[in-house]
């Protein structure tokens, strides 16, 4: 019989604390503050932390919720300011990512503690050697490494500060506030990001990269544990506002990742002509720089055939005849792909048709043996002056009343107009020179 009253007495206990808790939390998220002071007066000694399972209080649901009023009163009867949900997230946390300024000054104004980070994951994954790094680059495309990164990095928010709270939600008046008192804008997260990375991530305007990029601290050659840089991530996401940012603020355009890829290098693995152009405006981008493959820019556009990049990179007066660590030029990539228009596109830039590969091979002669006859043909034509380089045949323009260039302008007549507007901005660059 005493058992039974026991189990009674646990299960009405059980039902008074789930009533508390629940009334509470309840209030709290509504704002109702006069219903929380009738439970304070009712149960004076109710802890003002009560939580849910999830270590949820009503201070952390006030604080989301945006109710100053309920807030201040939970402070002021002793709430924890800094109490932690089981993401480890604070009320701060809670109120920067719901958009909450007001809630946001009474807490910090309150010692909350604005550099608490939420909880980071154990995770148990074996990082790769260098040796299966490279083999596992060398097979899966850059723009799908970097499309999974973006993924992993949405889906796991852990070892953030409440200012990557208000970056990734775009509280733009928050961030300007948490900036101003002190925030960190270097902490990285559990995969080594800034909040100047999440920005990049996420492809945020101009404006909140404006706020931080500004900030007296930011440093803009940190790295994520990719050995990524934002300037990196901006490229390689397209984001174009960002880099704009970056630019202005003297981020290193030429920077190098642990493939040695330039933003240059990754914004043509990813296809991204704006960002392209946005580097390439930029008077210190090295155009010619090479990654760990020994690839340039124009080699990268050449085997993704990709003829708007090509167009460009040569209208910019990049070398065409760098060979890479395979001892392939751009010309070579394009024969074996069969791609005429880049071909052509190669050719008005000045492309010398003679050089060989590690086989000894010419690009007429990879073309011929892959069945691409127009290429060969082509490129037969072009053979008999390819003997003297680009700067030489300008040289001797004026000599020959400008009749030679006319001959190899002739030979790939069938070029479209944006290859002779690059044929003419080429011109122009050698002139220069």
């Amino acid at each position: 019989m005493e058992s039974s009253f026991s189990e009674l007495n646990i299960i009405q206990e059980h039902e008074e604390e789930d009533f508390m808790i629940s009334t509470m939390l309840g209030s709290a998220d509504e704002g109702r503050l006069e219903d929380i002071e009738d439970l304070l007066m009712d149960v004076p000694n109710i802890n003002i932390d009560i939580h849910n399972k999830h270590l949820e209080t009503a201070l952390h649901f006030a604080s989301g919720a945006g109710h100053l009023d309920v807030v201040l009163f939970l402070i002021s009867r002793g709430s924890n300011v800094n109490c932690k949900d089981k993401h480890d997230d604070t009320p701060l946390y809670w109120a920067c990512r719901q958009g909450h300024l007001k809630v946001v000054e009474g807490l910090i104004a309150n010692d909350a503690d604005i550099h608490t980070r939420n909880k980071q994951l154990r995770l148990c994954l074996r990082t790769p050697n260098q040796e299966e790094q490279d083999s596992s680059a060398a097979r899966i495309p850059i723009g799908i490494v970097i499309a999974v990164s973006y993924i992993a990095r949405t889906n796991h928010l852990t070892g953030q500060t409440c200012l990557h709270a208000a970056v990734r939600y775009q509280r733009t008046e928050i961030i300007k506030y948490l900036c101003q008192a002190g925030a960190d804008v270097n902490a990285q997260d559990q995969r080594g990001e800034t909040v100047m990375h999440m920005c990049a991530w996420l492809g945020l305007p101009f404006e909140i990269c404006e706020v931080l990029c500004s900030h007296n601290s930011m440093q803009f050659s940190t790295r994520n544990k990719n050995g990524e840089t934002c300037m990196h991530v901006a490229a390689g996401r397209g984001s174009l506002d960002c880099l704009k940012c970056l630019l202005k603020y003297g981020a290193d355009i030429n920077i190098l990742d642990k493939r040695k890829s330039t933003a240059l290098h990754l914004s043509c693995h990813c296809q991204h002509l704006n960002i392209v152009k946005e580097l390439l405006v930029h008077g210190s981008c090295h155009m010619d720089a090479v990654d760990q493959n020994g690839d340039a820019a124009i080699h990268i556009a050449c085997h993704a055939a990709i003829l708007p990049l090509v167009q460009l990179l040569s209208a910019n007066g990049c070398n065409v005849d760098l060979i890479n660590k395979s001892g392939l030029t751009p010309l070579h990539i394009a024969s074996k792909q069969g791609n005429t228009e880049i071909v052509r596109c190669l050719l008005l830039a000045g492309a010398n048709v003679d050089i060989r590969n590690k086989s000894n091979i010419t690009a007429q002669m990879i073309a011929l043996a892959r069945g691409k006859n127009n290429i060969s043909d082509l490129l037969t034509r072009i053979t008999p002056r390819s003997s003297m380089n680009f700067e030489t045949r300008w040289v001797l323009r004026s000599a020959l009343n400008f009749a030679s260039d006319g001959e190899v302008v002739r030979e790939v007549a069938s070029a479209g107009e944006q290859d002779m507007e690059i044929y003419e901005k080429r011109k122009g660059h050698e002139q220069l020179d």
